[in-house]
């Protein structure tokens, strides 16, 4: 029931097939220092802190962020993959809002990832919440779960990983206005 993928020397993972497994309950435990984040999921993609497409954008709220992760809502798009892709824009935009506009994350890699059931559609609200469990200097890594309406875990994702890069003030308009 585990099938082994590899791309070449770029990616592998163990994929679980079957049924899946009951969904858990979430508590969350607080965050260290809640407060407002810097910006809201709109001012996010409108200033192009994450300059992904629409069929990207499922980012509905941001906050409260802490010393130690942050919290946010999405709806569940159509487009395959795209609540992993929000948890890790939560991820990113931790880092940003920690120290500052001129940072920028560029995910590559991650432990785990378990399912408890299938993606929800049209629009439903999704709860997520990371936590940051690694900060270097050029590095974050972080834990997440997706959580459903009910209270229960549709996901957890386990180390997360991004590669941090530290624009200057050349550099930090090109990465944010590329298209401009």
């Amino acid at each position: 029931d585990v099938l082994s993928i590899a791309l070449g020397p770029y990616c592998r993972a163990n994929v679980r097939v079957g049924s899946f497994p009951e969904r858990p309950r979430y508590r969350a435990p607080a965050l260290v220092d809640p407060r407002r984040t810097r910006h809201t999921a709109r001012e996010m993609f409108e200033q192009r802190l994450m300059f992904h497409g629409p069929a990207f954008q499922g980012v509905t709220a941001l906050g409260p962020v802490g010393d130690d992760g942050m919290l946010g809502d999405f709806a569940a798009l159509d487009t395959p993959g795209s609540l992993l892709d929000d948890l890790g824009k939560l991820i990113a935009y931790w880092a940003i809002d920690r120290a500052g506009i001129g940072e920028a994350a560029l995910p590559s890699g991650v432990a785990s990832v378990e399912l408890f059931g299938p993606k929800p559609r049209d629009g439903r609200r999704v709860h997520c919440d990371i936590r940051v469990v690694e900060v270097q200097r050029d590095l974050v890594r972080a834990d997440g779960v997706l959580v459903l309406e009910d209270g229960t875990l549709l996901a957890r994702v386990r180390g997360w990983t991004s590669i941090l890069f530290h624009l200057d003030e050349l550099m930090e308009p090109l990465h944010h206005g590329a298209g401009r």
